[in-house]
């Protein structure tokens, strides 16, 4: 459209890039980092800084409390298809929401409390950097249609609500496309993109 998007940082610098070091790490393909390598090297040969980020304890803690917060509030947005609709559903999530009745309230409060501790960290993340680098999932997309593939590496950023990106591009040895996640500070959509 040739309009100018106003972004909330100093264009006059090189972008400062943060990768985010996690207790997960390990579940990333060896061609999936070699894809965050690669992407970290590109972008220092254009000019950005890089900076490790050592893992949050409060971020961890609060990947484990995803699934209780996800699961818990899956069962009652579905709640009226599961009752008058439960054919309609497929039977791995009808199993799925099934397994989640046995979350009870007071499990939820707690997830939720560890989450929001966990936003508050995200803060310093992004004192020292603008955006942060990490994988978009443990490898390469997956070859069947019958699942997107595994969320473990953006799972935790979407609760924390910040804003993501996967940036395409790169493939795996078998020709597979591999995504790298980059982040930015909650209300930061802007900058990030």
């Amino acid at each position: 459209s040739g309009r100018n998007i106003d972004i909330d940082f100093d264009s006059t610098r090189p972008p400062h890039i943060g990768v985010y070091s996690s207790s997960i790490d390990n579940l990333a393909s060896p061609d999936m980092a070699a894809a965050v390598h690669h992407a970290c090297a590109v972008a220092s040969e254009a000019g950005a800084i890089l900076t490790t980020i050592p893992p949050s304890h409060e971020i961890e803690e609060a990947r484990e409390a995803h699934a209780p917060i996800q699961d818990y509030e899956a069962r009652l947005a579905l709640g009226y298809e599961r009752q008058n609709f439960p054919q309609k559903l497929s039977e791995r999530l009808r199993d799925h929401l099934e397994k989640s009745a046995s979350i009870d309230a007071e499990t939820y409060d707690a997830a939720r409390r560890t989450a929001n501790k966990a936003r508050k960290a995200c803060r310093p993340l992004f004192e020292e950097c603008d955006v942060i680098i990490l994988p978009s999932a443990p490898g390469s997309a997956p070859f069947s249609l019958e699942t997107t593939g595994e969320s473990v590496f953006n799972r935790v950023w979407t609760l924390m609500g910040l804003p993501a990106i996967n940036i395409p591009g790169l493939v795996d040895k078998a020709g597979m496309p591999l995504g790298i996640q980059m982040l930015a500070a909650f209300g930061q959509d802007k900058k990030l993109l």
